[in-house]
């Protein structure tokens, strides 16, 4: 019994480690082309600009130098 419950106890912790969680709030450092990262950001960028992304598939951003605030929806897909 006490195998079968730290096999399951690994097996649970190995899980939630892969996970791929995008969900919280995350600021800008920098906004790029996707195929050229070299480049210069392609709007002006402030320590408070943040991309909120949310766990019922919906998202909002902010850019305060621009300005613009946009929401949106999202779907994750494991291709």
């Amino acid at each position: 019994m006490k195998k079968f419950l730290f096999i399951s106890l690994i097996f649970t912790i190995s899980i939630s480690l892969n996970a791929n969680n995008i969900e919280g709030k995350w600021f800008f450092e920098s906004i790029l082309l996707e195929n050229n990262l070299s480049s210069n950001n392609l709007k002006p960028i402030a320590k408070e600009d943040f991309i909120e992304i949310k766990s019922d598939n919906s998202f909002s951003y902010s850019l305060t130098k621009v300005p613009l605030f946009a929401t949106g929806s999202w779907e994750l897909k494991n291709d």
